[in-house]
């Protein structure tokens, strides 16, 4: 049985919905609590350890879809492994799954963090289409609107110590200031997208893992105005940032349906394209995909980000297509639209 925290939020319900009739289903809420066991339904409260242990009592795999994860993540995963039981989390980085994999490994238990889209996803990319390849340019494209949990996770992974703004990879090591800000020009993208050079601890494995000599990361946002906002949250406090995220991706997104495009150039010689949702349901079926490979897989004990640990080739085949084509991105500017 598969138990999912936060199954009310927008990645929750996305991984509740590519789980449904996979699998046995434990869902787990704090609206729930005036319902409980209705439906494989539990009260969770993710601030009371008796709580959550509760919950993860009896399941398999728990998969943790609430945030912020700065706030839960471990908290979740020291319950989990007190239980034996194994966890995805759509949240979680480098620096927590360093510190949970020796518990996890005397515990033989299997914990995989970052599996969401971004970060998640977003590894597992150039690990299926470039372990071969020296050079890679990458950018990850999101057009969605930020609930508040999903804007405190976002700004505190731009804010975090391990991400490295402007920092590209350059034969072998993190290279500070060795970018700077983008555009990216596509035919499926009605204006042109203001992207952000950064690395974080998914590229810098990645980078690593596969042996490439030139990395550049880059995110970006559809629309007009979140992109200024993001420029004005350092000087304001966390509660200002979140409404101000919130508020220019909501005004970005209105009217448009939510999508996520991850563009690839290898050596500068050929381009992948992937096309996915809104950002939340990318992630909440990732992590559900990430959920069905540790139990399904004879995955080693540890603990480890997504990117690293699961499967590229059988990640994507449950989530969508790539499509793969001759040139650079800038060649694709001038493909017309409805090729990619």
């Amino acid at each position: 049985m598969i138990g999912i925290l936060g199954a009310t939020g927008e990645v929750g319900r996305a991984a509740t919905a590519f789980l449904a009739g996979r699998t046995a289903l434990r869902l787990g809420s704090r609206t729930f609590a005036a319902a409980p066991d209705a439906e494989g339904r539990m009260g969770v409260d993710l601030d009371d350890a008796r709580s959550v242990e509760q919950f993860v009592a009896g399941c398999t795999v728990v998969v943790n879809c609430a945030g912020p994860s700065v706030r839960y993540s471990e908290h979740v995963a020291q319950a989990a492994l007190r239980a034996g039981v194994d966890l995805v989390d759509a949240g979680g980085d480098g620096a927590l799954a360093s510190r949970l994999d020796e518990p996890a490994r005397a515990a033989e238990r299997r914990i995989v963090l970052a599996a969401g889209a971004l970060p998640g996803l977003s590894g597992l990319l150039p690990r299926l289409v470039a372990p071969n390849h020296r050079d890679v340019r990458a950018y990850f494209v999101v057009r969605d609107r930020f609930s508040r949990v999903a804007a405190a996770d976002y700004l505190d992974g731009v804010l975090s110590a391990s991400t490295r703004p402007l920092a590209g990879w350059r034969d072998g090591r993190v290279v500070a200031n060795s970018l700077s800000r983008a555009t990216l020009r596509l035919p499926q993208f009605a204006e042109p997208v203001p992207a952000f050079p950064f690395l974080d601890d998914e590229a810098e494995q990645v980078a690593r893992s596969l042996g490439i000599a030139r990395l550049d990361w880059y995110s970006a946002f559809e629309g007009p105005r979140l992109a200024g906002a993001l420029d004005q949250t350092r000087g304001l406090d966390r509660e200002q940032a979140i409404d101000l995220v919130c508020s220019a991706s909501a005004l970005d997104t209105a009217g448009l349906e939510p999508r996520t495009t991850f563009v690839v150039e290898l050596d500068a010689a050929e381009t992948v394209v992937f096309h996915g949702p809104g950002i939340s349901e990318l992630t909440g079926t990732t992590a559900a995909v990430a959920a069905l490979a540790v139990q399904e897989t004879s995955m080693p004990p540890g603990a480890g980000l997504a990117a690293c640990v699961l499967d590229p080739e059988r990640t994507f085949a449950s989530i969508g297509q790539l499509a793969k084509v001759p040139g650079t991105i800038e060649d694709l500017s001038v493909v017309e639209d409805g090729v990619l």
